[in-house]
């Protein structure tokens, strides 16, 4: 090979492993994005339900408010998240092994990724419930401290702080329920992830195996072939032997000729001077 050939091989290389190295780096950018999109979507999640476990009347307004802008938060990083999820798959790895952990990671954070996005939504039913909840408490016209005291109205705003208290307390156990099914569900998704890994060792076992008996084949096919390579190398050389033997007894032959002709000649010359 020529010395512009190597070096548009060498240029050709360097650009296949720059290529791989620019998808690693992507692949991990993009891996990461959506774990901290994630982290930023339980964020929102536990500000929901941080404010249907405050709930109160003098605070559901700027309550509202507050949830509402925190779901888009948690909404836009959602969407982030999937446009994102989405370029995953575009950047395979070269290895099958390679191919075997991104596409585990993939499944591990699509998985999140949902899971997330189910307690955003929980959480924002759970507000709703303790909203719910609280319009539909009995309202009574407020009155200052002193004219509670003074006319003996204390019972009632102990009501109106029980009742209030009782609102936080089903919301409180309404997010505990939601936080019992989702360990539930994590539960089942690790084991389901457990799963995946023994198969994924299982198919990695086999793959390994297979390359094993590829190689022992291989191997194989290298050892015949140089015993058959030296068995041609053997035929060649007694080939050659022969040949050599073969020449010199031509050679010889042909000596033997030219000095019976030589006799010839002299037999003829003397009977012709005669």
């Amino acid at each position: 090979m020529s010395y512009a050939g190597q070096a548009s091989a060498s240029a050709a290389s360097a650009s296949s492993r720059s290529r791989s190295r620019d998808g690693d780096s992507v692949y991990v950018q993009d891996s990461m994005f959506v774990s901290e999109a994630v982290k930023r979507i339980q964020q929102c999640t536990a500000e929901i339900r941080k404010e249907a476990n405050l709930l109160a009347p003098s605070t559901s307004a700027a309550a509202r408010k507050k949830v509402e802008a925190t779901l888009h938060t948690g909404n836009q990083a959602v969407q982030d998240a999937k446009r994102r999820l989405e370029k995953l798959s575009y950047n395979g790895g070269d290895t099958f092994g390679e191919q075997r952990n991104r596409s585990l990671m993939q499944q591990k954070l699509s998985e999140n990724l949902t899971k997330g996005i189910r307690d955003l939504q929980v959480s924002f039913q759970v507000f709703e419930q303790a909203e719910k909840r609280l319009a539909e408490m009995p309202t009574t016209t407020p009155q200052r401290p002193t004219e509670d005291l003074e006319m003996g109205s204390l019972p009632a705003g102990q009501g109106r702080l029980q009742a209030t208290a009782d609102l936080v307390s089903e919301a409180e156990l309404d997010v505990h329920t939601a936080i019992v099914e989702e360990y539930a569900q994590d539960i089942s998704t690790l084991a389901q992830d457990v799963r995946g890994l023994q198969q994924a060792m299982a198919d990695l076992s086999f793959h390994t195996k297979v390359q094993g008996d590829l190689l022992d084949s291989i191997e194989g096919d290298f050892l015949s072939s140089t015993q058959n390579t030296a068995n041609a190398s053997e035929q060649l050389t007694q080939a050659s032997h022969s040949q050599r033997r073969g020449s010199k007894f031509i050679y010889w032959l042909l000596l033997l000729a030219a000095v019976l002709a030589v006799i010839l000649i002299f037999v003829v010359v003397y009977r012709s001077s005669q």
